[in-house]
């Protein structure tokens, strides 16, 4: 349910008081207008729960998202991905919901606290980010597709948008803690995160988080009829080569989050750069496309890094050489143009890189 550019999002006032009873006080912006200019942005706030004295994170959908609500997968494949008990920890659903006394009855959906999408976290980034946080980032977002997979699913839109942070191991009972979490001042009620969307600004980046699968507004059951596959491309050599001829499918989220992936470890964060310069290659071979992964990929990392940073034993958190082999071999069979050999989530996770054991980031 990405928000349309016309699209005006509800506000809410700090302080104010929202759904039954004025069950949520709000205590913060967390992704809304006013903290991003993204087209993507959602009217998305921090209250507490006054009825459990836990914080949770609202939204308010639109006008138009909520008029049109009950036509989107959205609802259907949640109550599907409910029926696991695995669910809450790979997807993000809404604990509750309710409507808003206004002109639109605009719906809420009161969730667990959770931090920024991927699109948030990688916004004037370059390759910086951390290979523990990279590594990480991958394995939750393979072990969420796992569980949609294993139950007959297709994301269909898996983007930077549709990965966020939670914070599993977060008191949300405690003010003073949440606030942290979120970078919220007295000056500032307006979350700011640090580099790697793991805390609020003051917080030093750290890899105690989960990251969930959201955003269903394209989701399918395997076997169901899908129309205009158009709708599913991102576009260029970012597709998978199979898109328009077959449909989408499983595969296509593990091309479009290997593509993700690939961007992150090269530092192209928000393109396509190597996808489009190696369209000849990706329709070559496995073992070729590896060997151009890895070479884009290290050369970019020790042009984009201080030299001292790319070695395994300084325990920045980076890359050795030999597990950016590992781990670009990985990405190709990720990326392999035939549907039928590319990798499954199963294949994925039992990959070698997920066994290799890095140094700690700094701090952690």
């Amino acid at each position: 349910m990405a928000v349309n550019p016309s699209s005006k999002l509800y506000e809410v006032e700090l302080g104010s008081a929202i759904g039954p009873d004025g069950r949520f006080k709000i205590i913060g912006f967390h992704h809304s207008s006013r903290t991003t200019a993204s087209l993507l942005a959602q009217a998305t706030y921090i209250a507490h729960d006054t009825r459990t004295q836990r914080y949770v994170t609202i939204t308010i959908l639109s006008d138009e998202q909520t008029a049109t609500y009950e036509e989107q997968p959205q609802k259907k494949i949640e109550q599907t991905l409910r029926k696991t008990h695995l669910a809450e920890n790979h997807v993000l659903l809404p604990s509750d919901t309710f409507s808003l006394d206004t002109s639109g009855a605009n719906l809420c959906f009161v969730y667990e606290l959770f931090g920024p999408e991927l699109q948030q976290v990688i916004q004037g980034e370059d390759s910086s980010l951390p290979g523990n946080w990279i590594k990480k980032v991958l394995k939750d977002a393979l072990s969420a597709l796992a569980l949609m997979h294993s139950q007959e699913l297709v994301h269909g839109a898996m983007r930077l948008w549709s990965l966020v942070m939670t914070y599993p191991n977060l008191d949300a009972t405690n003010e003073e803690a949440v606030r942290k979490a979120y970078g919220l001042t007295d000056n500032d009620p307006s979350a700011v995160f640090n580099s790697t969307g793991s805390g609020g600004e003051e917080e030093e980046p750290n890899l105690d988080f989960q990251l969930k699968l959201q955003w269903f507004h394209q989701s399918f059951s395997v076997g169901d009829e899908v129309h205009e596959f158009g709708q599913y491309k991102m576009g260029g050599a970012a597709d998978p080569p199979e898109l328009m001829s077959q449909g989408p499918g499983q595969g296509t989220d593990i091309w479009y989050l290997a593509g993700m992936i690939t961007n992150f470890i090269s530092g192209t964060i928000a393109d396509s750069f190597f996808l489009d310069d190696h369209q000849e290659i990706l329709a070559d071979s496995v073992s070729k496309l590896q060997e151009a992964l890895y070479t884009e990929v290290h050369d970019m990392r020790q042009y984009m890094r201080p030299e001292e940073v790319i070695i395994e034993d300084t325990g920045s958190g980076d890359f050795s050489l030999d597990e950016l082999r590992i781990l670009t071999d990985l990405l190709a069979h990720m990326l392999d143009a035939d549907p039928a050999t590319r990798y499954t989530v199963e294949q994925a996770l039992a990959h070698p890189f997920f066994a290799v054991q890095r140094p700690a980031i700094s701090g952690n």
